[in-house]
């Protein structure tokens, strides 16, 4: 399971975060697809990480999951997880809806724990909360023990997102 981090500014809207998933969906599509499958497969992996980003990410009529049951893109991404701000949850809430993904809130103490594991660094981040890259650690928080990033921070228009799962 991968969970996509995502970091925001105050002016985040739901299309910010929509716009940076879908960088974060094709980016973990190219990476699949410059791997190598030892058994091609009609429902592979890298079938189903080409199909989520022909998706449209807005469907209408799409009942928000609950927690664990997430459309999950096919068990490629499974959810957005983020830093509980109550001024954006609602923001977050809504494109994890229209995504089709669970929404994991997290606190500031949880994404601190997974801050070790940080590989890019912005200094707004570190100023504001003392932690390398807030969608990092979310992604890492999110996908819990073990996980690992597939995806390096990626950065959007009021909106930053990275990619974590579990081997």
């Amino acid at each position: 399971m991968a969970v996509i981090g995502i970091g925001t500014t105050s002016h985040a809207s739901v299309e910010d975060v929509l716009a940076i998933v879908a960088a974060a969906k094709a980016k973990m599509v190219e990476d699949v697809s410059k791997t190598p499958s030892p058994q091609p497969s009609p429902q592979g992996e890298r079938e189903k990480a080409a199909a989520l980003v022909a998706r449209e990410d807005g469907a209408a009529g799409v009942p928000s999951p609950q927690r664990g049951e997430g459309q999950g893109e096919g068990g490629l991404i499974a959810a957005l997880a983020a830093l509980n701000r109550p001024a954006l949850n609602a923001v977050l809430q809504e494109a994890a809806r229209r995504a089709g993904l669970d929404l994991i809130l997290l606190t500031l103490d949880q994404l601190r724990a997974a801050a070790h594991l940080c590989v890019t660094h912005s200094e707004h981040s570190m100023k504001q909360y003392g932690i390398p890259s807030v969608a990092e650690a979310a992604a890492l928080a999110g996908a819990g023990p073990d996980a690992r990033l597939l995806i390096l921070r990626i950065v959007g228009v009021h909106a930053t997102a990275s990619v974590a799962g579990r081997p």
